[in-house]
């Protein structure tokens, strides 16, 4: 009997991990589903994985990892939306193992899970990890963006076209089409229209 801890508060993303992870060891698991950090306890069963969505970034849910699950053989997993440079720092240091996008396929994440029932922390894993199809599926934040890249993508927020921001900032157009074109890349954004959806944080970013 295998046991796994989930914190996290959607019976239905709760109910695909279970499905997965149940089918990924091929054998009887053993649940400790938990609403938010805050409820989290010893469970009886040292779990195998110990998995969190949601909170992974607060300072209480590192905490938790750290003085309920810091020993042993437990692995850590963290399903996020998007990590930045700073998150992932965060994440090391709360001894998070492995994190997985959101938006990964069921596919991937059964390949993972099972990758990681069978393996443990081993270099098989990070191969996994470091591999390109595990890292498209991140983007970067506006934290992890140039000031160059930040200005221009503060410009397209506030719906100037190409020609007006290279005359706001004093750069060629050409620079600007391809300061857009490495923002694009980074954040994953298909159209101009994304850039919106950037706004709250690149205020957030200029206040810290």
């Amino acid at each position: 009997m295998y046991g796994t801890v989930i914190v996290g508060n959607s019976p239905l993303f709760n109910s695909s991990l279970k499905r997965i992870i149940s089918t990924a060891m091929g054998k009887e698991t053993e649940f400790y589903e938990f609403d938010n950090v805050r409820s989290v306890v010893k469970v009886q069963r040292n779990p195998v994985f110990f998995i969190v969505y949601g909170s992974v970034l607060e300072t209480e849910c590192v905490n938790i990892c750290r003085s309920i699950y810091g020993s042993g053989e437990t692995m850590f997993l963290a399903f996020s939306e998007v990590l930045g440079k700073q998150d992932k720092k965060l994440i090391k240091s709360s001894k998070i193992d492995f994190f997985i996008p959101m938006n990964a396929e069921l596919d991937f994440v059964n390949k993972l899970i099972s990758s990681l029932f069978r393996n443990g922390k081993n270099t098989k894993n990070k191969e996994l990890l470091m591999s390109r199809e595990y890292l498209s599926l991140f983007r970067a934040d506006v934290r992890d963006l140039t000031e160059k890249e930040r200005d221009v993508l503060r410009k397209i927020c506030a719906g100037y076209t190409n020609s007006d921001i290279s005359t706001e900032l004093g750069i060629k157009e050409c620079t600007v089409k391809a300061t857009i074109t490495r923002t694009r890349k980074k954040l994953r954004m298909t159209s101009r229209h994304q850039a919106l959806s950037f706004v709250q944080d690149l205020n957030h970013a200029d206040v810290s």
